[in-house]
C-alpha cells in the first residue's frame, strides 16, 4: 500500500486523464518511499523536476479538452491548475537554490491537493466529456 493509492472514486472516466492522474500518484509515492528509506535528498530533485514537467503536460491536456468541448468551468479549473503548478515550481526553485524544504509538508500538500482536486473539480468535467464521446 502506498502513501496515495488509486481508487475507483478518483476515476473521471476519461482514460488519458485517469492515466495521467495515476502517474502523478506514482511520483508522490516515489517521494514518500524515499522519505521512508532516508533517501529523500537522493530523489527529491528528480521528483520535483518530474512533477513540474508532468503537471504542465497533464494540466495542458485537461485544459485543451475542456476548452475544445466547451466545458463552462474551464477558466476556474485552469486557475486552480495554475496555482498548484506555481506551488510545485516554487518548491523546485527552493530546492535548486539550496533552500530547505519540509518534505513532510510538501508530500502532505501534494496528496491533499491532488485528491481534493480530482474528487472535486475533475469530477465535474468527467461526465461532461464522456457525454460528448470522450473516453
Amino acid at each position: 500500500m502506498g502513501f496515495i493509492d488509486w481508487k475507483e472514486e478518483y476515476a473521471t472516466g476519461v482514460s488519458v486523464v485517469d492515466a495521467q492522474h495515476q502517474c502523478m500518484f506514482e511520483l508522490i509515492n516515489a517521494l514518500h518511499d524515499a522519505m521512508r528509506e532516508g533517501q529523500t535528498k537522493v530523489i527529491i530533485g528528480t521528483v520535483l523536476d518530474d512533477l513540474v514537467a508532468y503537471t504542465k503536460v497533464h494540466f495542458h491536456d485537461e485544459e485543451v479538452l475542456m476548452e475544445q468541448y466547451g466545458f463552462a468551468g474551464w477558466r476556474r479549473h485552469t486557475k486552480e491548475h495554475q496555482a498548484f503548478a506555481s506551488e510545485i515550481e516554487d518548491a523546485s526553485q527552493r530546492y535548486l537554490l539550496g533552500r530547505p524544504i519540509n518534505t513532510v509538508d510538501l508530500i502532505t500538500r501534494l496528496k491533499q491537493w491532488l485528491t481534493s482536486h480530482i474528487l472535486g473539480t475533475d469530477q465535474e468535467f468527467g461526465p461532461f466529456l464522456r457525454a460528448r464521446g470522450v473516453k
